[in-house]
Parts: C-alpha cells; sequence; structure tokens
C-alpha cells in the first residue's frame, strides 16, 4: 500500500495528465468544467497557475482561462456538461460577467446570436453601464455592431478631490458631449466609451503631445487639457 507522499503523487500525476491530453487539441478528453477540476487538484499540490502552465507546457494565459471556468454560475457549468458549450474562449469571457449574468449571455452564444467578440464587447460594456439590465447591454452591443466604439479606463488620482460632475465637465470640454457614448466612475476607476471621432481626437492629441492616451485622460480628467480641437 502506497503512503500517502505516495498517493499525493499518483493525484499529481493523474490531474498533469488529463489536462496535457485535453488543453493541447481540439476534441478534449475532459469538458471544460472537468479539466478545470484537474487544474484546482494539480494547484493543491503546486501552487499557482505559473507552476502548471510551466509543467504541462501551456502558455499561463491559457491555463488561466481555463481555470476561470470556476467562476462560471452552475447553470452555465451545466450547458459545458451537456455539449452546449466548448469553447475555452466564450467560457473564459462569460466568466467576467457578473453570475447573475451569465446563462442569459450563455443561451444566446448558444444560440450563435452571440460571438465570443461581442461576449468581450458585453464584458467591457457591462463594466462601463454596470447598473443597466444586461438585455439592454445586449441589444446596445447588437445594434453596434457596425458603429465603432472605444473604450478607455483610468484611475481617479488619489491625491486630488476630483467630483464625479467636474470630471464629465473636463471630458465633454475636451471631447464634446455627442462624442461620448457613457461614461461611469466606480471603485476610483473611470470608464468612458468613446465614438470614433472621440478616439481619434484623443490618439491625435496624445501623439501631439508625445504622451500614452491614458496619460492624455488623466490629465483631461484634471482639467489640465481643456481646449477643444
Amino acid at each position: 500500500m502506497k503512503n500517502k507522499v505516495g498517493q499525493e503523487a499518483d493525484l499529481l500525476d493523474d490531474a498533469l495528465a488529463a489536462l496535457i491530453a485535453s488543453t493541447k487539441r481540439i476534441n478534449r478528453k475532459l469538458d471544460l468544467v472537468e479539466i478545470s477540476n484537474k487544474l484546482e487538484i494539480a494547484r493543491s499540490y503546486l501552487g499557482n497557475l505559473n507552476e502548471i502552465a510551466n509543467a504541462i507546457g501551456l502558455s499561463h494565459e491559457m491555463v488561466r482561462s481555463f481555470a476561470r471556468v470556476s467562476f462560471l454560475d452552475h447553470k452555465v457549468k451545466r450547458m459545458i456538461k451537456e455539449g452546449r458549450i466548448k469553447s475555452v474562449d466564450i467560457a473564459d469571457r462569460l466568466s467576467r460577467l457578473p453570475r447573475t449574468d451569465q446563462f442569459f449571455i450563455a443561451k444566446e452564444a448558444v444560440k450563435r446570436s452571440l460571438s465570443s467578440h461581442d461576449i468581450r464587447a458585453i464584458v467591457s460594456l457591462r463594466k462601463a453601464l454596470p447598473d443597466k439590465p444586461i438585455d439592454d447591454i445586449v441589444k446596445r452591443i447588437n445594434k453596434s455592431r457596425n458603429i465603432k466604439e472605444y473604450i478607455a479606463e483610468y484611475v481617479i488620482p488619489q491625491n486630488r478631490t476630483v467630483r464625479s460632475k467636474e470630471i464629465q465637465r473636463h471630458l465633454n470640454n475636451f471631447f464634446g458631449r455627442q462624442h461620448i457614448r457613457a461614461f461611469s466612475i466606480k471603485d476610483g476607476a473611470g470608464r468612458i466609451i468613446l465614438d470614433k471621432n472621440g478616439k481619434e481626437k484623443l490618439s491625435k492629441k496624445a501623439h501631439k503631445m508625445q504622451i500614452s492616451k491614458g496619460g492624455l485622460l488623466r490629465m483631461i480628467i484634471q482639467g489640465e487639457v481643456k481646449e477643444r480641437e
């Protein structure tokens, strides 16, 4: 009979073998939920996803995508077990939504009315509009498929007291209200959705000033760059 160390080594070897057999091919032996479970077993012995990635010869980003299946709502996991969702990319992006949104979006993905690219856009828009009903978010994405939007994020300076209305006024002064599709602040971070003209204005000004777009945004929200071109 094997001792505890030997049994643990067997469990780790089994988990790694299963991961190697199921993460590097299109036709996997395990579904995404089973792969996520095997990752948890391997992580309990190896400590982190980086060690697992090194052990099975996969990028950390890809291993992390498989691991994020554990954040899915149980109804979405059931859809995976039923074989209705097989794409790790879709599962990863679904996991980045609030659990209350996931099943609704997963059903649309299964019906093929939403692509992986659409879900990525929904994740970004949900961050910018946290209080909007999820069906409104989907309608907006469907309507804007041919309309280019740009989502930018920035950190609110901690050393200055800048109110939401003041930030919005600075943004309106720079971009023009008609070029700002949405604006929000949450947990010390701001998000702004610009139309194509707004993005071009930000890019051109940043290039002219030889700073990053994020750096320019920080200056705009503090009122340091005011003129509308």
